[in-house]
């Protein structure tokens, strides 16, 4: 139980988390060996999405992803899969699995590894989540991340957070 009460203080927003960029984090220290086991998958964005590449308009979302077993207060890598899933619409978890995303991501083996963060709080992910051409319509989305354990038996998801689209 005490590994969710971190979940509040990682929800104090992206900007007091994190040590630099996440494509450093090999300079940082040697991250621990990644869990076969994940009980709860914690998704934190940014509240508006972000210009990437320096031409006007918004092209995507940063995001970061914090993982708990029960039995450990820190958080934990996974050697499973991530997939972050863009819906048009605000969402409830509920419908997570019954709606078909907008947009997805899938992160797993090396393509996750290199998006690996350590921050105050301990071992996570960061990803710029690019919808290059396929620009959202709606003038609000939901993104959730769906775990799924490296066996392939296990799938978790995240309470979906709503971004609102400025226009």
């Amino acid at each position: 139980m005490r590994a969710y009460l971190h979940i509040s203080i990682l929800s104090l927003g992206l900007t007091v988390l994190g040590c630099g960029d996440y494509s450093s984090h090999k300079q940082l220290s040697k991250s621990p060996e990644p869990s076969a086991r994940v009980d709860k998958v914690t998704l934190l964005s940014m509240p508006a999405p972000m210009n990437m590449d320096h031409t006007s308009g918004a092209d995507g979302i940063r995001v970061q992803v914090w993982m708990f077993r029960r039995s450990s207060p820190e958080p934990v890598l996974t050697n499973g899969t991530l997939q972050f899933l863009l819906f048009e619409q605000s969402i409830q978890a509920r419908q997570l699995q019954s709606l078909k995303p907008f947009l997805r991501w899938t992160f797993s083996g090396d393509k996750l590894d290199r998006h690996c963060v350590r921050s105050r709080y301990g071992w996570g992910y960061q990803a710029d989540l690019k919808w290059g051409d396929k620009l959202p319509r709606s003038n609000v989305v939901s993104l959730a991340v769906a775990h799924r354990s490296a066996d392939g038996r296990r799938m978790l998801y995240s309470e979906p957070v709503v971004i609102p689209l400025r226009r």
